[in-house]
């Protein structure tokens, strides 16, 4: 019975917990308390059992069961005692720094009196709150001399003065954070309760040494996990199940703790289907991803530096493995310095909450929720938020993420994020970023279902103007990426064989109404792909070139929109219907893709040897002589073209 009491307790997460068992004549009872209010000794001595403070038991006769019940109910009424709340652990006063004190004086106060946090004031209300390493963070970047208001945390948890410590319990995990500030009823400061203040009320000093709270969230009771078991079920296909399966079981062969972590974990509890397989492992994740590999019969590219690894499957389908790890900037938009470290600080090192979540894969704890940091509840929330006060500092490219995660999802940054964030673009942070991270930013925006909103908002904000000057969203330009999206439409329920690339025709559409040395200026910034550089070309030197073509009202004949289009991409296409989406011009273009380019020809060049034609450039212009001939119905079967063929060679002309 004391078993199963213990079973029982662990299982509803009670702080106190009473069993009992009739058998024969007799009422067996087993007590335990996992709080200080409740001492079930003296409980259950009133009923002639004992025990100690957390544990006791007792037998009874001559009670029904529904008596013993009313009987414990009432004891407990008489021996429970008041709970503890914030007045009576609190430390008071309290230490501060005022607003206007700098990032500097703030450390040399920090350092004196060993806080390793203190709250900010002015004109005595409280406006928020820093910690050491904010504060070495800060300096480590130069802004040593900034007032420390512009670096704190405005988001400040706060409790009442009878708060429960219960309550303020549930508060330090929920947020994960080592202090909360007591205020009273005017909302002034009163006092602070640290950590370690609550481990003593909680659990008593000889506790504090043993134990830390730097272990993973234990918001995943049986059922919290099995909810995570059955939306993998539901959202995940079943091949990546079976590779996350055994991803799990290798782990557990290596003694390797395995997660999935960030986006996959996201768009999770999303109900979004996402294949980018990002695995951390506490461990050598590189040899991990040779196991993996081996297991899944891939290969493997790994990169020591980082510790990480990609299992590249027969089909192409990759698997991004790394080894849990801190980065550090040793100055804004630098590149990271990496250390190995713990699935916490791996995810400390993301840019944003709802992206700081991992899934344990592990046999024993699969579905098993890791979130430090309030991920999941801002996901339900809405709320896109930095995990601390300079990641748009150390990274500015997360202040393009912000807005493309908020746009995508119809979120909102949280208060004190944007603060930071218009903080950062007003410092001109964002002209710091490498070229590269500006156009891969940039392109994953106009990757979006609707760029326009990221773009409004990058615009809004004041940021646009340092990721591409040249650019201006008036009337037109907004206008013609509305349109997009119509066309796109169409283009993918009539046209799907072929493909286009969205944030080409985006780009595009931007730079429309740029100037050639504008244009340039572009390209001078961003990096992109020759091929791409040559598809967004084509498109501004031929589009109002085969817009006066395919627009006019002339009869064309198949083999000139043959020969006009053949050599320009699908983008090209796409744009000249949205700049001029006429019926005749839609059609043309329809035909050029569903039937003119897909012609085959009755002969090739096996025939033209048989007719003793000496192989040679010749041939691809005889070819596409007779494709011009079949398309206009000139010629309409293999007999027809050998005759073509012959007159060809006859007169030698346009060969």
């Amino acid at each position: 019975l004391a078993l199963l009491t213990h079973k029982l307790i662990e299982i509803e997460n009670s702080d106190v917990f009473f069993t009992i068992v009739k058998m024969a004549d007799r009422l067996y009872i087993v007590g335990r308390s996992r709080t200080n209010s409740v001492d079930v000794d003296e409980v259950l001595k009133e009923l002639g059992g004992g025990g100690h403070f957390q544990a006791a038991s007792a037998v009874v006769k001559d009670l029904s069961l529904d008596e013993l019940e009313e009987k414990i109910v009432q004891i407990l009424e008489e021996k429970v005692r008041v709970g503890i709340v914030a007045k009576d652990i609190m430390s008071s006063p309290v230490k501060t720094v005022n607003a206007s004190t700098s990032i500097e004086e703030t450390k040399k106060i920090l350092l004196r009196y060993g806080h390793n946090g203190i709250p900010i004031v002015e004109e005595g209300d409280l406006r928020g709150i820093i910690t050491m390493q904010e504060v070495n963070r800060a300096k480590q970047h130069g802004f040593g001399k900034e007032l420390v208001s512009k670096y704190m945390s405005d988001q400040v948890v706060t409790v009442k003065l009878k708060t429960p410590l219960t309550e303020i319990q549930e508060l330090m995990i929920n947020y994960d954070i080592g202090r909360v500030l007591v205020v009273n009823q005017e909302d002034k400061l009163a006092g602070i309760i640290t950590r370690t203040d609550l481990i003593r009320n909680l659990y008593g000093e000889s506790y504090i040494p043993k134990r830390s709270f730097s272990t993973y969230v234990e918001t995943n009771s049986k059922i919290e996990r099995k909810k995570q078991i059955e939306l993998i079920e539901k959202v995940v296909p079943e091949r990546v199940k079976d590779i996350l399966a055994k991803i799990g079981a290798i782990g557990d062969r290596m003694n390797f703790p395995a997660f999935i972590v960030g986006g996959v974990v996201r768009d999770l509890f999303l109900g979004i289907k996402n294949y980018d397989l990002d695995i951390v492992i506490e461990g050598e994740g590189i040899t991990f991803a040779q196991e993996l590999s081996r297991d899944l019969g891939g290969r493997i590219k790994s990169h020591e530096k980082f510790g990480t690894a990609v299992v590249i499957l027969a089909d192409g389908f990759k698997i991004d493995v790394a080894t849990a790890r801190r980065e550090f900037y040793e100055y804004p938009a630098a590149f990271p310095k990496v250390e190995l470290s713990s699935i916490r600080k791996d995810l400390y090192r993301r840019d944003f909450t709802i992206n700081a979540m991992a899934i344990q894969l592990n046999q024993k704890y699969f579905g098993k929720l890791v979130d430090f940091f309030g991920g999941q509840r801002d996901l339900y929330k809405g709320i896109i938020r930095v995990l601390y006060n300079l990641s748009f500092v150390e990274d500015p490219a997360r202040i393009i993420r912000a807005i493309r995660f908020e746009q995508r999802y119809n979120f909102k940054m949280d208060r004190t994020t944007e603060d930071f964030l218009k903080k950062a673009i007003a410092d001109k942070l964002l002209s710091r970023l490498r070229r590269k991270r500006i156009t891969e930013e940039l392109i994953l925006i106009l990757k979006e279902e609707n760029p326009l909103k990221s773009l409004k908002r990058l615009e809004e904000l004041g940021a646009l103007k340092y990721i591409l000057p040249e650019l201006e969203l008036n009337e037109e330009t907004i206008e013609r990426l509305k349109k997009v999206k119509d066309n796109y439409n169409y283009w993918v329920c009539n046209l799907s064989d072929e493909k286009i690339e969205v944030w080409i025709i985006y780009f595009c559409s931007l730079i429309r109404s740029l100037k050639k040395r504008q244009i340039r200026r572009i390209f001078n910034k961003l990096i992109i792909k020759r091929k791409s550089i040559d598809k967004i070309t084509s498109c501004y030197l031929n589009l109002d070139r085969i817009i006066k073509i395919l627009s006019s009202n002339n009869k064309i004949l198949p083999s000139t929109i043959y020969l006009k289009l053949k050599d320009l991409a699908n983008e090209v296409l796409f744009l000249v219907m949205l700049e001029n989406d006429t019926d005749i011009t839609k059609e043309r273009i329809y035909n050029y893709l569903n039937k003119y380019k897909r012609e085959i020809l009755y002969i090739s060049g096996r025939e033209l040897q048989e007719l003793q034609i000496k192989p040679g450039p010749v041939y691809s212009k005889i070819l596409n002589r007779l494709l011009c001939a079949q398309l206009d119905g000139e010629v309409k079967n293999k007999r027809d073209e050998i005759r073509l063929v012959k007159n060809i060679i006859k007169e030698r002309k346009n060969i």
